[in-house]
């Protein structure tokens, strides 16, 4: 849960709620985040179910609010309201500019989740595009999480060559950034 949690960055601060958003349902979200930091997913769940459903949240707000949700379903094994939850995120968030870091989380997240289920095609093609986005902002730390979540992919699928490539990218960005940590060097190393 460590690992998934530093995937998604500082987005999930309540203090990325813009101040017209920071009623209730501000208040609910800042309660999630620190549910999900817990590793507590099913209540992150109970608390932004109705958020979502609620009026009080439009735009990157609501699009952060689901990108949270699906991972917490994600976590309880509720994968097709996660894969829905998904969804929601990526029309609320794929053409807003300033939610360039918000869908590179997003594209990667859904990445893995497709990985998980199986669904390698589309894996593959979120990856990638979680990969693209990286490189346009040049975030290295998301770029490494990128090569890696490629480098999982391919391994997982048996080729070998292309999983070691990226494995090398991932470990050439992290030396490029510090938002990785001993924990994350160590997982990197295992692949």
């Amino acid at each position: 849960m460590k690992h998934l949690f530093q995937a998604f960055g500082g987005i999930f601060l309540a203090g990325s709620l813009t101040v017209s958003a920071q009623q209730s349902a501000g208040l609910q979200y800042g309660e999630a985040v620190r549910a999900f930091q817990r590793g507590d997913s099913a209540t992150v769940v109970t608390i932004l179910e109705p958020v979502v459903h609620s009026a009080e949240l439009k735009g990157i707000e609501l699009g952060r609010v689901w990108l949270l949700l699906g991972a917490s379903y994600r976590a309880v094994g509720r994968y097709h309201s996660a894969e829905l939850a998904y969804g929601d995120a990526t029309l609320l968030l794929k053409d807003d500019p300033l939610a360039v870091k918000d869908n590179e989380v997003l594209l990667r997240e859904s990445g893995d989740f497709y990985r998980e289920m199986g669904d390698f095609a589309s894996a593959e093609r979120l990856e990638n595009k979680g990969l693209q986005l990286s490189e346009e902002i040049q975030d290295h730390t998301a770029i490494a999480r990128a090569c890696q979540g490629l480098a999982e992919l391919f391994l997982d699928r048996g080729e070998l060559r292309k999983g070691e490539r990226f494995v090398s990218r991932a470990v050439d960005e992290v030396r490029l950034t510090s938002e990785f940590d001993e924990d994350d060097r160590a997982y990197l190393a295992q692949l």
